[in-house]
């Protein structure tokens, strides 16, 4: 049934975008809202939401059969971040508080890049519930209270599966050779 809406969604049919947006505006709505969270107002967040619909509308042929959820999450996800940066910006800053950085290099960038690649297939190898433990942690910013309600947990057994979870990824980073 996925496969025949996402079908639908990359031909733009309208009806198929509402379905969509009744099913995982709970999902994109959480996730910008644990990422703006006393930092956005209500406002931007609203119009985040908004924005990731249009987005997903605007690039339906991005989207891969059975990927829906994870391609709306990391829309939603991005967004969020990039309102927060637009945010921050457009706050103003004393010029004489500024420093000059210029300590970027595209050597910095490209391990920073390996890094988060294998971190992320690092995650993608534990197992479940800690997989799904760390996702919603880091990546949805969700607090253990709120994991433990969602997986149907104790809040200090997934505060205990996440502290095992980021004990073996911190294995596995320095035996790759990357020092914690």
């Amino acid at each position: 049934m996925k496969d025949i809406l996402i079908k639908r969604l990359k031909k733009h049919d309208e009806s198929a975008l509402e379905e969509v947006m009744n099913k995982y505006l709970p999902l994109v709505s959480a996730i910008v809202y644990n990422i703006g969270r006393n930092r956005l107002t209500k406002e931007d967040m609203e119009e985040t939401i908004a924005d990731v619909f249009v987005i997903l509308w605007q690039n339906t042929d991005n989207i891969i059969e059975g990927k829906l959820q994870g391609y709306l999450s990391c829309i939603a996800r991005t967004r969020a971040l990039d309102k927060l940066s637009s945010v921050k910006k457009a706050q103003t800053v004393d010029i004489d508080e500024l420093e000059m950085q210029s300590d970027f290099s595209i050597e910095v960038t490209a391990e920073t890049d390996d890094i988060t690649e294998l971190l992320n297939s690092l995650i993608n190898e534990l197992c479940e519930p800690d997989r799904e433990i760390m996702l919603r942690y880091y990546y949805y910013q969700q607090t253990a209270p709120m994991i433990a309600k969602i997986l149907g947990m104790n809040k200090e057994t997934v505060k205990s599966r996440l502290r095992r979870a980021k004990e073996k990824l911190r294995l596995k980073l320095t035996e790759r050779g990357y020092a914690p």
